[in-house]
């Protein structure tokens, strides 16, 4: 695993960009503040959908994922939002599962 630095992510709205560590933080807070209930849900929406699974869910679990983004500091701007919100949601998703999969298992 590679050591978090400053390395750019993705712009900003702005025009700055959102470091590593930045992206770890929201993808972090994410995984802490969504209930179980919401994942789950978002499980059910990847299966079924496949890799545009979140075609359809901007205004359901991407207005969702962004209030709660801005609540918890991370102000990127509207657009910026809207681009990556799904993304942060992926990559939480697998660290969910993966702890509950060793839960379990």
């Amino acid at each position: 695993m590679t050591p978090l630095g400053n390395k750019p992510r993705w712009p900003k709205d702005n025009g700055m960009d959102i470091s590593e560590m930045e992206w770890e933080a929201a993808v972090t807070y994410l995984v802490q503040t969504l209930s179980l209930e919401a994942w789950a849900e978002i499980q059910e929406a990847m299966r079924a959908r496949g890799q545009r699974w979140y075609a359809g869910e901007g205004q359901r679990v991407g207005r969702a994922v962004r209030r709660l983004l801005v609540r918890g500091g991370f102000h990127w701007g509207a657009v910026c939002m809207q681009a990556n919100w799904f993304r942060l949601v992926e990559e939480g998703a697998t660290r969910v599962y993966f702890v509950q999969v060793e839960l379990t298992g």
